[in-house]
């Protein structure tokens, strides 16, 4: 970072860095659902989400949204923004949720509406994670009813949670709209 940086700037991240993340900006399709995605998923992404989530630095959680804010702010008003879970387990070891860091400079809540199971994504081959609606459960719908809502994550890889959870919301919201920061690139 440039000393000029500091003092005329609140992005936590330098102009060197910022250029490494890999814009995308636009709806795509993942098993059937609009996927809006804000960047893809690349080595330097994954070194900022591991920095994140495995070595809890919580300062740098903010840097995806940063120059989005204003559009975003607009974009999640009066919606319901809820998350793809992660487990509580990983929650408690980290000391923090993710995804509420990495949402922070939106300045919304998000409501916590799911719970999943103590397992861990990345691990599993495709074919499991395409099973993974057995361990994600929606466990407050009443809050749900007639909203429209904005369903959040970090890392789109397959699509399989985002849709498990769009099928449990399905019969209780107005309607639905997804938002990652991040997707794979798709073949």
């Amino acid at each position: 970072m440039y000393l000029w940086e500091i003092f005329t700037k609140q992005d936590n991240l330098c102009a060197d860095c910022r250029r490494k993340l890999i814009p995308f900006k636009k709806t795509t399709q993942v098993k059937g659902l609009s996927v809006y995605a804000l960047y893809l998923y690349d080595d330097f992404m994954e070194e900022c989400m591991f920095q994140i989530k495995e070595k809890k630095d919580q300062t740098l959680a903010s840097i995806f949204l940063y120059p989005y804010r204003s559009k975003l702010r607009k974009l999640l008003k009066n919606k319901v923004i809820t998350a793809v879970p992660s487990s509580d387990q990983k929650t408690n070891e980290r000391g923090f949720h993710a995804l509420e860091k990495m949402f922070k400079p939106i300045g919304y809540p998000i409501h916590h509406v799911f719970t999943k199971d103590d397992i861990k994504q990345s691990t599993l081959n495709s074919s499991q994670r395409s099973d993974i609606s057995k361990h994600i459960h929606l466990v407050n719908p009443s809050m749900l009813i007639g909203q429209d809502v904005i369903l959040i994550d970090d890392v789109c890889t397959t699509g399989s949670s985002l849709l498990a959870c769009t099928n449990a919301l399905r019969p209780y919201v107005a309607s639905i709209n997804i938002l990652v920061i991040a997707i794979y690139k798709l073949k």
